[in-house]
């Protein structure tokens, strides 16, 4: 296991060094300043330095100097009469100074023409260059791997500026993981980084807006704006009223009570919470989206005008919508339709009318069980995107149930069906 900070100092140690091969041929002399580094981070690097002096020393012999002593390591503080500038001014050749600013002082900031090692450098195409060599040369990554990090970089770096910190702690992370492939890794990772953990993300351009779209609802964003926290508390009670009443079908109770979840998802609206980015984004995407479809007779009641008519033609839509809603009597469905069909606004809300009437005149029996299920299935995906809320909700949540009824089935041979049924609702829910 290895921490940020282990990890940042052999960075920069493989990033100093670098740099002294690179000169080698070209310049004499070498002048390198490390700055932007917390304490204990210099702590770490002295460390790093210290084991590898001899390596640095068949290119440039370093001069390596804090602007402040660092206990544990006071033999890089200046000595005596030395100063930056002193420093800078009398490096001999084949020396190289790294001069590590752990303390601003007015002299070490007013230092120019020096090569600068901090978190933009190390952020940069240079700088991440050289930790993929890193992960190969010391962490055994392999090349589709490395290629694969640079493939969720890219696309990581079109969604936002990740900090020299975050982005530390999420490859420690990646570091440390066994046993997953490194496109696991990444999913599992994710909210590191300040996004949704996300188990369907792929590396590549086409998901990029996937992954823009995770890091909006990560920071509770609307394009340039916030979105309404109110709204956001709503939908998610309307979410659990709804799975409460569905049995809690959801495969996120698999890992949380619903009372817990409620509980976390209010925290992260209200206060930002980041443990609440352990859930997938496709569910959170799913609470916070959520909107529970209004049943046929409801849209019709919505959709169908009723200006200008008299309290026998109100009452008799009135009788025609409860028709809809029983779905029983196709005749007395026929004839509101055939009435009123024309000043209900919606020609999609028409069609599916007629499709109730189609079915409940002819309700489908089959004699093979592979041919009803697929023929089924198949109308199911019409009716649903067919449906005006289809773009409001998923298509993994739309569902049908299966029964058999019929009266020549003996109990023997129900029992087992009902058995066959079981187990084929574990393979493919129904």
């Amino acid at each position: 296991m290895i921490t940020s900070e282990q990890f940042l100092a052999k960075w920069v140690n493989v990033t100093v060094l670098e740099h002294f091969k690179k000169q080698k041929d070209s310049a004499k002399k070498i002048f390198i300043k490390l700055s932007g580094f917390s304490n204990n981070d210099v702590h770490f690097v002295l460390g790093e330095f210290s084991n590898n002096i001899d390596v640095f020393k068949k290119y440039y012999e370093p001069i390596i100097r804090t602007t402040t002593t660092v206990s544990g390591f006071e033999e890089y503080g200046f000595r005596g009469h030395e100063t930056s500038t002193w420093l800078r001014n009398n490096i001999k050749d084949n020396q190289a100074l790294v001069l590590i600013i752990n303390e601003m002082t007015p002299e070490a900031q007013s230092l120019e023409n020096l090569f600068t090692v901090d978190e933009s450098y190390l952020l940069s195409t240079k700088g991440l260059d050289i930790l993929y060599e890193l992960l190969v040369q010391e962490f055994r990554f392999a090349s589709d791997e490395i290629e694969e990090l640079k493939t969720f970089f890219t696309m990581l770096q079109e969604v936002t500026e990740p900090q020299l910190r975050t982005l530390l702690q999420f490859i420690v992370l990646i570091i440390n993981e066994n046993m997953l492939t490194i496109t696991h890794k990444i999913q599992k990772h994710l909210p590191s980084l300040g996004f949704f953990r996300d188990s369907k993300l792929k590396m590549g351009d086409r998901y990029t807006k996937r992954l823009k779209n995770n890091y909006m609802l990560a920071n509770l964003q609307k394009g340039a704006s916030l979105l309404d926290g109110e709204k956001l508390l709503e939908k998610l009670d309307s979410f659990l009223e709804h799975e409460e009443k569905q049995n809690w079908i959801s495969e996120l109770w698999d890992e949380v009570e619903p009372d817990a979840f409620r509980q976390e998802a209010i925290q992260f609206i209200q206060t930002g919470n980041k443990i609440f980015l352990k859930y997938e984004f496709e569910i959170i995407e799913q609470v916070f989206n959520f909107k529970v479809n209004s049943s046929l007779a409801e849209k019709v009641s919505e959709a169908i005008n009723l200006h200008n008519k008299s309290e026998q033609e109100k009452k008799e839509i009135e009788l025609g919508i409860e028709s809809i809603r029983k779905e029983e009597d196709p005749d007395d469905i026929q004839e509101f339709l055939d009435k009123y069909g024309k000043e209900i606004s919606s020609p999609t809300i028409v069609k599916r009318i007629n499709r109730l009437i189609e079915k409940l005149r002819h309700p489908a029996e089959y004699d093979d069980i592979y041919r009803a299920l697929l023929y089924e299935s198949f109308l199911l995906i019409d009716e649903y995107y067919s449906n005006e809320d289809a773009q409001q909700s998923i298509i993994k949540d739309a569902h049908f149930r299966l029964k058999v009824v019929t009266s020549k089935t003996t109990e023997k041979d129900l029992e087992l069906l009902n058995m066959y049924f079981r187990g084929f609702l574990i393979l493919s829910p129904l």
